[in-house]
């Protein structure tokens, strides 16, 4: 059985905190063999972090819709934000991605909530059913029914935007290859979340100041600032 995570970012989101390195090395010291880099509006982070692991990472990304935020995972290239919900899990499925609904119904967060997903019925292929910065869990439950009923299933992610978070939570799960053995192996999960840890989420604050103020990282091959 893999140890996996499939939502997670890096400084690469401007609400992160991880270097890329140290992104590593908590993976490492937690014994994860599977994880997903899912930073906002890119897919850099995740290549950044490839370059370095030793364990297994799939280049992913948090997109922002116009009907909440979808995360793509499997992309070759970066979608841009602000399109519609269907628009972004058409761009993730041509590069022969998977669609993930995270959070679904979170508060205070741009989720799909029920009318995206009745937007992208058919669209999305798995949904995010524990999500580690919940901090109401009757909202994941809320995501694990709407999966049943739907019949597709479902991720975890420790949504960690900081290095103490990742490997708190993770999902153990057969070894796959590819996106179509991944939603089958997703079948035959075991889930292990962790209580809400709260006390990590103002840091995500910290870490916006500093992209405000210009402390940004550089994908390689960048000579200047990135943007937003």
């Amino acid at each position: 059985m893999a140890r996996a995570d499939f939502h997670t970012h890096t400084r690469f989101s401007p609400d992160g905190l991880t270097r890329p390195e140290q992104f590593v090395q908590r993976c490492v010291a937690r014994g994860m063999d599977i994880v997903a880099v899912t930073d906002h509006g890119t897919v850099d982070g995740a290549r950044a972090v490839a370059a370095l692991a030793p364990f297994a990472v799939i280049i992913g990304q948090e997109v922002r819709t116009r009907d909440g935020e979808l995360l793509g995972l499997y992309l070759e290239e970066s979608i841009p934000k602000g399109l519609s919900g269907v628009e972004a899990a058409q761009r993730i499925h041509a590069q022969g991605g998977l669609v993930v609904a995270p959070h679904p119904f979170a508060r205070l967060r741009p989720a799909l909530r029920a009318r995206g997903l009745r937007t992208l019925a058919g669209l999305v292929d798995a949904i995010e059913g524990y999500n580690g910065r919940m901090l109401w869990p009757g909202l994941d439950r809320q995501a694990r029914l709407h999966a049943a009923e739907q019949d597709l299933p479902c991720t975890l992610g420790s949504d960690a935007h900081t290095p103490p978070e990742l490997g708190r939570s993770y999902v153990e799960l057969p070894d796959f290859d590819g996106p179509a053995e991944l939603l089958q192996a997703l079948r035959q999960a075991r889930y292990h979340l962790a209580p809400p840890a709260p006390w990590w989420l103002p840091l995500s604050g910290l870490a916006l100041a500093a992209w405000a103020l210009g402390q940004r990282p550089r994908a390689a091959g960048q000579t200047g600032r990135r943007g937003p």
